[in-house]
């Protein structure tokens, strides 16, 4: 009977201490790879997210410059009808006697007013 007293008391002392373990593990906190990961994910999840506003920004970037030069182009095409030649200069269209445009566009590419003026090409 004090043999099996004393097996059951070492089987309680264990559970005690697997408890005490468990508990300790958990009031420790996060493991050094538990962390890692979710640091891992979150990093991963911003690339994507940077990548997605870089496209947004560059597809806006097209669509203003797209917008631009349809503006640019019925200019053209108005001081033609009007004065019955082309223009010989951007600046011509923004000239305050027959103002065509308000003023030149800047290219959202650039950042810069140095647009190219090609006369007598069609795209």
């Amino acid at each position: 009977m004090s043999e099996q007293r004393t097996n059951n008391f070492r089987q309680l002392r264990f559970q005690q201490r697997d408890l005490t373990s468990t508990r300790a593990l958990a009031e420790r906190g996060f493991t050094l790879i538990e962390l890692m990961i979710v640091v891992s994910i979150i990093m991963i999840l911003i690339g994507i997210a940077a990548g997605m506003y870089q496209r947004s920004v560059v597809r806006a970037k097209e669509a203003t410059l797209r917008s631009d030069l349809s503006v640019m182009r019925q200019a053209i095409d108005h001081y033609t009808l009007d004065k019955e030649a082309a223009p010989q200069a951007l600046e011509d269209l923004v000239n305050p006697q027959s103002q065509y445009l308000r003023e030149v566009p800047t290219d959202p590419m650039t950042n810069a007013k140095d647009w190219r003026v090609e006369f007598g090409t069609r795209c």
